[in-house]
């Protein structure tokens, strides 16, 4: 995976300054040792350029919730009220 990095940060520079012929052969170049398809080489050239630090340093936001904090209380009742077993298994 390093490798890849590695070769995708190289040829990153140089694709974004290239021609459209010459996009076409870094493009060739790229797919050929990484065994990608022509699509995701190309969106990994162009988020190499937006990438800084190595893979281990990245971090993403955590989700956020989709239901409010009294969902589970509701649906607890509305679970109650249709004769449903009500399992307490609600993330929190």
């Amino acid at each position: 995976m390093a490798a890849r990095r590695e070769i995708t940060k190289k040829l990153a520079s140089e694709y974004h300054k290239a021609g459209r012929v010459e996009k076409s052969a870094i493009l060739d170049a790229l797919v050929n040792p990484t065994g990608w398809h022509r699509d995701h080489a190309l969106r990994a050239l162009c988020l190499a350029l937006k990438r800084v630090g190595a893979a281990g340093q990245a971090t993403r936001k955590p989700s956020r919730r989709g239901y409010s904090y009294d969902a589970p209380v509701v649906l607890q009742e509305v679970w109650r009220l249709a004769g449903q077993p009500c399992v307490n298994t609600w993330p929190r």
